[in-house]
């Protein structure tokens, strides 16, 4: 059985602001993003 992992981003300023931003266009993670990003290496 093959297992599939949907992972997203981490919350960034652009999700904060409403912004719809696409790639890397100057808005960094926000702190809350970063705690984010961290979660994929605890699967």
């Amino acid at each position: 059985m093959t297992t599939i992992f949907l992972m997203r981003h981490g919350q960034s300023q652009a999700n904060v602001e409403g912004i719809f931003a696409n790639g890397d266009n100057g808005f960094p993670l926000t702190d809350e993003g970063r705690i984010q990003g961290k979660w994929p290496r605890a699967i």
